[in-house]
């Protein structure tokens, strides 16, 4: 009894450290691969921004295109010398804003000219007057932000409004000669600017500037409100935070400087190990695990070996002595 409770001490105290020394390999190797995946996911993430970011600057850059040149055409300088309603200039401006009409369609973005608050409206659509236009691409939401726009001092200024399912940018334009600003309302469909499929079936993408501009978010509207205000940025820098149980991912526009591209997923949802690493984890685990045991044994057994002779030679010693009183005890009985 004496012998096994000493080899099981023995056996234990090695077990201890096997198991001590195979948990901080195994802590230290899923570490590892957790920080490389991390690595892996944030570069994935990035270069999704920046190729989302890329596609809808140029889709942006080609409707300013469309309204510089539309700004120099000679139809624009006889729209603003008239003060009356002349059949023939807007007819010839009608012309100008559809004779693109078919790509504009293809991008996703109409025109619209106005000369300014609460004057007609000439757009691709038709000709409106200013209420029904402003419910016609449902800006009627946002008619004191506009008027304060257009009643500021800057000139060739950009701002853009969410509305609905519309991103509405407009387009300020001063004209020195008529010293007089003419609007040009460049009106896109949230749905072709933005991508459906993204990366992270729970991420949300979205334009912002203070506020949420166009998002993909069905019911997300929180959360991408709680990355604002964005951050300042550089020219194509990436800048990425973390806000409770989400990564966010900010990148300015090439495009229009005043709005900013966020990319956000969730922490948890995003990050984990592939299958392939957990069975290579579970295949090291039961390897350490098997070499610990035969290991342990081993040790065990040469660390015994001392003890256990120790032990015989008590026991031979005691064996001895017992033979020898008992052949003692015998001679003085017979004598």
């Amino acid at each position: 009894m004496f012998r096994k409770t000493i080899f099981k001490k023995i056996f234990l105290s090695f077990s201890v450290v096997i198991i001590i020394y195979t948990s901080i390999i195994l802590f230290v190797t899923i570490s590892q691969e957790y920080s490389q995946n991390r690595l892996e996911l944030d570069k994935l993430n990035e270069m999704f921004l920046e190729r989302e970011s890329n596609i809808i600057d140029y889709r942006l850059d080609v409707s300013l295109n469309v309204v510089k040149l539309l700004s120099q055409q000679d139809v624009i300088v006889e729209f603003l010398e008239k003060n009356q309603f002349d059949y023939n200039t807007y007819s010839k401006l009608f012309n100008e804003l559809t004779g693109n009409h078919f790509s504009n369609d293809q991008l996703g973005f109409n025109l619209a000219v106005l000369k300014d608050f609460g004057t007609d409206v000439t757009s691709s659509d038709g000709y409106f007057l200013f209420k029904d236009y402003m419910k016609f691409i449902h800006m009627d939401k946002n008619l004191e932000k506009l008027k304060g726009f257009m009643g500021s001092e800057g000139n060739n200024d950009l701002q853009c409004y969410d509305a609905n399912d519309k991103l509405i940018i407009v387009h300020k334009i001063y004209y020195h000669q008529e010293k007089q600003n003419l609007y040009f309302f460049i009106v896109w469909e949230k749905k072709d600017l933005l991508m459906t499929n993204l990366p992270d079936e729970n991420g949300i993408f979205g334009i912002v500037n203070e506020s949420t501009l166009a998002s993909t978010a069905n019911r997300g509207e929180n959360i991408l409100s709680s990355f604002l205000p964005v951050e300042n940025t550089h020219e194509n820098q990436i800048v990425s935070r973390s806000l409770n149980d989400y990564d966010g991912y900010q990148k300015g526009s090439n495009a229009i400087p005043t709005i900013n591209y966020l990319y956000i997923t969730n922490v948890h949802k995003g990050i984990g190990l592939p299958i392939h690493t957990i069975k290579s984890i579970a295949i090291i685990l039961f390897v350490l695990l098997l070499l610990g045991f035969i290991l342990t044994t081993i040790l065990s057994r040469k660390s015994y070996s001392p003890i256990e002779e120790i032990i015989k030679n008590i026991k031979s010693g005691e064996k001895k002595n017992n033979t020898e009183e008992y052949i003692k005890n015998e001679l003085t009985s017979v004598a």
